[in-house]
């Protein structure tokens, strides 16, 4: 098997993306897709300087993935630190990137977008 073909095999049930904002990397999300079409789609989202978050969707006839990103960027609240150095702007981009992301049936991808910011499959 070549190294395209064990790529291909390794991460045949993921894919994932940089968030970008002025030229500047603010986050990845990832997405594990299940097996089968009806079970759970894990979201992983992570804004530079903060911790990761987990989101999932389960089920099938709609979106999961933007449902998942939903979900994760709910969270994102939680994992906010108090006067983080190394990033100046991670509250910035983390409530502009909760506040973007909507289960109201636009592509998640669309709502970051929208919401001035760039994205990038990488996987």
């Amino acid at each position: 098997m070549n190294v395209y073909e064990q790529h291909d095999k390794h991460f045949d049930l993921v894919s994932a993306f940089v968030i970008v904002k002025d030229g500047a990397l603010v986050g990845k999300i990832a997405f594990k897709f299940p097996k089968d079409g009806a079970g759970r789609l894990y979201c992983y989202l992570h804004v530079t300087g903060l911790q990761m978050v987990r989101g999932v969707a389960s089920g099938y006839g709609y979106d999961k993935r933007s449902a998942a990103a939903w979900s994760a960027s709910k969270l994102i609240d939680a994992t906010l630190p108090v006067g983080q150095a190394f990033n100046p702007n991670p509250y910035t981009h983390a409530t502009t990137i909760k506040a973007a992301i909507k289960d109201a049936g636009y592509d998640w991808q669309h709502d970051l977008r929208d919401a001035g910011f760039e994205v990038w499959q990488a996987v």
